[in-house]
């Protein structure tokens, strides 16, 4: 065999594998780190599906959106996770990042799997009120979708960080994201405060008189109640008490069975052994420890 046929032959070898390496599917602990260089970078591009330039422009509205607010908004956008679920991809990533606040939990996740044309917002714990998961899909279908569809992705991609950040940054969720963290104002003097607390007191009792319940065989107030759990609620089945009601006038007893909420579902790590908070081990910075229990909306486009 010549030394022009051995070199050819090693050069397509070459290619061979290094397709095969790039054609590798990623898996939520292999997706690179934003903050692995930068440390206060909300973008992750890696297969250079944004140009530098588009990047900027999204990375510019979530520096803006967390400075005014707090909310980390984290756009990802990827070429290929293979056969994984997209909203389960997306769903463990934001947990294993730990994107929003500790105890806040106000991240939201923009996420993008090109070859399976998957779109995902997801969103943390704490911010599910103001972002629910009705004006995601809006977000997703009216402003998104139509631009991905086109092959626009990077067009689209902003079109949905500058929908969320307008809907977060609006004067009632201004309030309700900054609330604890800026001291307001005190405009009322402590005599208006006390009285305003004494009728709040009173009304309260007053609701309370007015509904604590009666005794259905002499009709008067003052039941004791004791409550008692038969089944613990989880997160596939409400759970299950019942109270036991004594009148204490007449001596009547009876017993009312009632349901409580579904338990939230907790979130299963499947890959690597790390901390689902924060991140940690990468060069650069983090994000602050948020969780999601899966808010948010995706779709195909």
């Amino acid at each position: 065999m010549s030394l022009k046929v051995r070199y050819l032959l090693g050069v397509m070898l070459l290619l061979v594998c290094s397709s095969i390496v790039f054609a590798t599917p990623y898996t939520p602990s292999t997706v690179p780190h934003p903050r692995q260089w930068n440390a206060s970078a909300f973008v992750s591009n890696p297969d250079a599906i944004l140009t530098t330039a588009e990047a900027s422009a999204i990375q510019q509205v979530a520096v803006q959106l967390n400075h005014a607010t707090g909310v980390e908004l984290v756009t990802v956008a990827l070429r290929d996770i293979g056969y994984a679920d997209a909203f389960d991809f997306a769903l463990e990533l934001f947990n294993r990042w730990g994107i929003g606040a500790r105890g806040r939990n106000n991240g939201v996740l923009i996420f993008l799997a090109l070859e399976s044309r998957d779109i995902q917002i997801i969103t943390g714990g704490g911010i599910e009120g103001l972002l629910p998961d009705a004006a995601c899909s809006r977000i997703l279908h009216d402003q998104m979708i139509p631009l991905l569809s086109e092959g626009r992705y990077a067009e689209g991609l902003l079109a949905g960080n500058k929908a969320i950040a307008l809907r977060l940054t609006d004067q009632r969720a201004m309030e309700e994201l900054l609330l604890g963290y800026k001291r307001k104002p005190v405009t009322a003097s402590p005599w208006q405060e006390l009285s305003i607390f004494s009728l709040i007191v009173a009304l309260l009792a007053l609701i309370y008189y007015w509904c604590a319940p009666r005794c259905p065989k002499c009709r008067k107030k003052g039941i004791k109640v004791r409550t008692e759990m038969l089944e613990q609620a989880t997160y596939k089945h409400s759970g299950l008490g019942i109270k036991h009601y004594t009148c204490p006038c007449c001596g009547h007893t009876w017993e009312k069975k009632f349901k409580t909420p579904k338990a939230p579902k907790p979130t299963v790590y499947t890959h690597g052994s790390g901390s689902s908070f924060g991140g940690g081990g990468f060069h650069g910075g983090s994000f602050g420890g948020g969780s999601s229990f899966g808010g948010g909306a995706g779709g195909k486009f």
